[in-house]
């Protein structure tokens, strides 16, 4: 038997954010909290397309690995 295929990196280890078919798509997050995520790209976020706001929300101790821009997130090393 076969080992199983490798699995592509996630995206967007607490939210993966794409904006529909036409990419246009928005979405408001209030008062939450985004923590304690690992992905291949975005590790707490990754925003496809279209509009993401977060009002009042937290996004903290996550781990991505695409710290981009260069220092755009505080502590990243990736």
């Amino acid at each position: 038997m076969a080992p199983p295929a490798a699995m592509p990196p996630a995206l967007g280890g607490g939210l993966y954010h794409a904006g529909g078919a036409t990419g246009l798509g928005t979405t408001t997050l209030e008062q939450n909290t985004i923590a304690h995520n690992r992905a291949g790209d975005g590790g707490g976020i990754f925003k496809a397309s279209g509009t993401l706001t977060l009002n009042g929300d937290t996004v903290r101790d996550n781990v991505p690995n695409n710290c981009s821009p260069a220092g755009t997130v505080p502590g990243c090393t990736g």
